[in-house]
């Protein structure tokens, strides 16, 4: 067994799926870019007019903070209903309705709120949802001069061209509508968006063979098409009778969690000229796509965003502006999918992005209603049935998260992923030899192991050597280094097992220079360094790399120890039984914490 604070602190979470088609190019063009609406809103002078106004407000603010939108409705109602003039409380509210879904609601507030068109011209989401609610009663007229009064941002602007590219669809201008569609492109950048869009737009025309080439040139664009664009070019060949290429399309960047018999069942549709996920079948569906290309390009952005903070470090001020901006980017996404749902409730990709931001707000309860939604028909139902297992977990349903993986298991015996999530949540529960079992199980379902299956393997070196299986995790960790070589965090843990073993040192302090190489910055590395450094001697070197690491995670008390040690040895006495005493108080583990006592009443034994 390792001594200590097991090396599964140096784990990272690991990335999701590909970003949607055209995504990397659209971020592009909105790095920078928030949509507006929000940051109206908290313009002017708060809603403090009476008593009970200002409370309300106050209350319902309180609970939006939180995650809380039923509540943050409730009381932004109440106190609109005392001061109904308040047109920065009628925006509040309409922003709260939309993320609820609520989107009749949003509509009337979006009415009043335009009475005053100075105020209206600042709020896109305002505009956008009376011009879709125009749309969504054929008035493609009105539609298309609400669109065309957006602006502002690249945001503003990418959904002035789609959204009125869609409604000259919808009106029967298809020039027009390509000519719009088009302008995406060479006004903001966003070229694979464009492509997309004008490619459904051409094949809803009736000229699939010019729709299925633009599709191709938004395939060629993305590094990683997504499985919705796949989908939609697979459609396409599908009733072209193209049977061959539509598989191929399908195939590309591998296994999406997507079983083989869906799609199948999915292609068979699509030759027979029946409508099929991935298809657009009206205006209005183009539309509820554009919303949630855009929304699913602003979640994308946030977490970037998300990573860069968690990476660096920030004053106390700095992490309350950052999140706040978090939270309005959350709450225009949410939005703007809810109106996406509203358009096409058969469009699910709009609903897991609902519940990616229920998730995201700690509404674990509501996003595993959503993703149990998911119909059985559905491409995506697999994958939501990993998420809604994930969010059941969330939820202390841990039981029920469970036994739905298992079920899935016994229906797709071929399947590693359901055993591959299993293993992740009894991990979450500190439950090693149930989690070691059930890697195991998703490893048996792999037939001929391959680079991205690295995960499995060293997720059950983890948990085996938190069982006291040391021989078995160390030859997992292998396995995963033969079969992508240059994983940081295998690296890194495996280096740092041997250290702490005081076995195969030398090797140990190449993996760990390689792991520092990859990853310069990572602070859980930079203490693995010193740390071999520190055992085998060369003290004056361990120390600068100590004290960086805790710079860069002061709150790990693994780190802390750490530096108390390098600091005893390098005689600097005092700095070390500091040191010592913080990792005390940063909540180790019981048996760590007994060893950091031990370390404050005597120091540490003079070394042989």
């Amino acid at each position: 067994m390792v001594t200590g604070r097991s090396p599964c602190r140096h784990a990272r979470r690991f990335a999701g799926p590909g970003w949607t088609a055209g995504c990397i190019l659209l971020l592009a063009a909105l790095a920078g870019c928030v949509m507006s609406d929000q940051e109206t809103a908290g313009t002017g002078p708060d809603p403090v007019e009476a008593v009970s106004t200002a409370g309300s407000y106050l209350v319902g603010q309180t609970a939006y903070r939180h995650g809380d939108i039923d509540a943050a409705s409730i009381n932004y109602d109440r106190a609109l209903k005392a001061d109904p003039g308040n047109l920065s409380l009628a925006h509040r509210l309409f922003m709260v309705r939309l993320e609820q879904g609520r989107i009749g609601d949003a509509v009337g507030l979006a009415r009043l709120i335009s009475a005053t068109p100075a105020r209206a011209a600042g709020l896109p989401l305002v505009v956008v949802t009376l011009g879709l609610d125009h749309a969504a009663n054929g008035d493609w007229k009105q539609a298309i001069a609400r669109f065309d009064t957006l602006a502002g941002n690249q945001v503003s602007l990418i959904l002035k061209h789609l959204l009125t590219g869609w409604a000259l669809a919808g009106s029967g201008d298809w020039t027009g509508a390509d000519t719009r569609l088009s302008d995406v492109a060479l006004e903001t950048r966003a070229e694979g968006l464009s492509l997309l869009h004008r490619g459904y737009a051409r094949v809803l025309a009736g000229d699939p063979e010019e729709g299925r080439r633009l599709l191709a040139r938004a395939m060629d664009l993305d590094p990683r098409p997504s499985l919705r664009l796949r989908l939609a070019m697979a459609v396409v060949l599908a009733t072209t009778h193209s049977d061959d290429a539509a598989r191929a399309a399908l195939a590309l960047t591998g296994n999406d969690g997507v079983h083989a018999g869906t799609l199948h069942a999915l292609l068979e549709r699509a030759r027979e000229d029946k409508p099929v996920a991935g298809q657009v079948t009206t205006a209005i569906h183009g539309m509820a796509e554009a919303l949630f290309d855009v929304a699913s390009a602003l979640q994308s952005l946030e977490r970037s965003r998300s990573n860069e903070r968690a990476e660096g470090t920030a004053g106390a001020q700095q992490r309350h502006e950052r999140s706040r901006s978090a939270d309005r980017l959350h709450g225009q996404v949410l939005a703007l999918a809810q109106l996406s749902r509203f358009l096409n409730p058969q469009f699910v990709p709009a609903s897991l992005l609902v519940a990616q931001i229920l998730t995201a707000r700690d509404n674990h309860e509501a996003a595993a209603e959503v993703y149990t939604a998911v119909p059985v028909t559905s491409p995506y139902h697999d994958m939501s049935r990993l998420s809604a297992a994930r969010a059941l977990f969330n939820a202390d349903r841990a039981d029920e998260a469970i036994g739905l993986l298992e079920r899935m298991g016994a229906e797709r015996p071929e399947d590693p992923a359901p055993w591959a999530q299993i293993g992740d949540l009894h991990r979450r529960q500190r439950q090693w030899d149930s989690a070691a079992a059930a890697y195991t199980e998703a490893l048996d379902r792999v037939a001929v192991p391959s680079r991205p299956d690295w995960r499995l393997f060293y997720y059950r070196g983890v948990v085996l050597e938190r069982s006291d299986r040391w021989p078995e995790a160390e030859e997992s960790f292998l396995r995963a280094l033969d079969l992508s070589p240059d994983q940081a965090f295998v690296l890194n843990y495996l280096g740092y097992s041997w250290t702490e073993l005081g076995i195969r040192l030398d090797e140990a302090e190449r993996m760990i220079r390689r792991a520092n190489e990859l990853e310069p910055e990572n602070g859980y590395i930079i203490d693995s360094l010193g740390w071999i450094l520190l055992q085998t001697g060369r003290v004056e070197q361990a120390v600068p790399l100590l004290e960086h690491a805790v710079r860069l995670l002061p709150a790990d008390p693994t780190i802390n120890d750490h530096l108390g040690d390098a600091y005893w040895r390098a005689g600097r006495r005092d700095e070390a039984v500091y040191q010592w005493n913080r990792a005390d108080g940063l909540d180790p583990e019981p048996d760590q914490r007994e060893e950091i006592r031990a370390k404050i009443r005597n120091g540490l034994p003079d070394e042989t």
